[in-house]
């Protein structure tokens, strides 16, 4: 009884505007350059995990969904404004719960601070004198201005520019969620020089919608209600393996190697049906 009371009053709170979302959309935004979670695919397409996420959400409820991919502080700076209706994925802490709404939690994600092998050193040498890359306006930013400030951090727009610099040597080590890290290092060639040298922290992925605007995060919740940790568990097979820390670039491999692979066999029936030909011939 309680369980259907609940059900008819959550029905009545958003049945108005949840038509009219179904009729409107919703705006969904999410880093670019931050693989698996989400990023721009070789055809320009947003994939990742979140995209798959959100695709689901938008079976469930009906809504369709529109995303838009960003630096992440445009992100932040999108939902907070109203310029975007859903960030599709953040961490809660005091500052961000003066600006949004949070949902409850659909996903985790360890923090590390993560070094090349072959510029390795002590934690104490690393946060003392190492150049680190964050996340420009992210949680590992905060994190470290907190609890390390003798550490001298360079912000960038993206884990994609964040990684780069690592690999370029323009900073000596990272803070950030080392499964995003070791996925944009794998873009660029190889993550065997990788080091998970400490976790950090883990923290709770959330939807996140403009601060007072609870219709809108009654509709989220509502949606994301509908979906199954089972369901959720399927995503994440498509975008991470048991070891996190390992790379696999599953899909951006599968995309380079099976055009090739096909083509290899489409030379190999035209030289086989050739030779077959020729042999019949004599």
């Amino acid at each position: 009884m309680v369980g259907l009371l609940f059900l008819l009053f959550a029905t009545n709170v958003h049945a108005k505007n949840l038509e009219w979302y179904r009729e409107n959309g919703v705006s969904i935004v999410s880093g670019i350059g931050s693989a698996p979670m989400s990023y721009e695919g070789v055809n320009g397409n947003e994939k990742g995990f979140i995209i798959d996420y959100w695709r689901l959400w938008s079976l469930k409820t009906g809504i369709p969904v529109k995303f838009t991919l960003g630096t992440w502080s445009e992100t932040l700076r999108w939902v907070a404004t109203g310029q975007s209706d859903i960030h599709g994925g953040i961490f809660q802490n005091a500052e961000r719960e003066r600006l949004f709404e949070f949902s409850e939690p659909f996903h985790s994600l360890q923090a590390a601070l993560v070094v090349r092998e072959s510029r390795n050193g002590s934690v104490d040498t690393i946060y003392k004198q190492y150049r680190l890359g964050v996340l420009a306006g992210g949680y590992g930013e905060a994190y470290m201005l907190e609890n390390h400030p003798e550490s001298t951090i360079v912000g960038y727009p993206s884990v994609a520019k964040l990684a780069s610099a690592l690999m370029d040597d323009e900073v000596l080590g990272v803070v950030g969620d080392h499964p995003i890290v070791g996925f944009e290092v794998g873009r660029l060639g190889s993550t065997k020089d990788l080091l998970i040298k400490e976790v950090l922290y883990e923290e709770q992925l959330r939807a996140a919608v403009r601060k007072s605007d609870l219709e809108l995060m009654e509709i989220v919740k509502w949606g994301m209600a509908q979906i199954s940790e089972e369901e959720i568990d399927v995503i994440r097979g498509r975008w991470f393996v048991e070891d996190s820390s390992t790379t696999v670039w599953i899909w951006d491999t599968l995309m380079i190697v099976g055009p090739l692979l096909l083509a290899l066999f489409v030379l190999f029936f035209v030289d086989w049906r050739r030779i077959g030909l020729g042999g019949g011939s004599g």
